[in-house]
């Protein structure tokens, strides 16, 4: 697992707030907005905040489990879309 030690995450973290570059890549108008914000929030509908222990050896029980219930929960979103794709395209099964 590599890249998730305290110096690594301490590291990252200063670096994104040493930086002053702007993130921003441009500027929306009013009529894109709506359909930016619904793209985002569909994004972050399934988005689950993880906690990021550095304590050995549990840290290896929490991510291993964290891990496998990321690809349970993948998988059943995954299941869900494709339910959806077939109800409302009947014709391509």
């Amino acid at each position: 697992m590599g890249g998730r030690t305290q110096a690594v995450t301490d590291f990252k973290d200063s670096a994104v707030m040493d930086e002053q570059a702007e993130y921003l890549k441009r500027f929306y108008s009013a009529n894109e907005l709506e359909n930016k914000t619904n793209l985002l929030t569909e994004y972050y509908k399934f988005h689950k905040d993880i906690p990021r222990l550095f304590m050995l050896p549990e840290t290896i029980v929490l991510d291993n489990y964290h891990y496998k219930k990321r690809r349970f929960e993948d998988k059943k979103i995954a299941m869900m879309i494709e339910e959806e794709n077939n109800k409302l395209n009947p014709n391509l099964n």
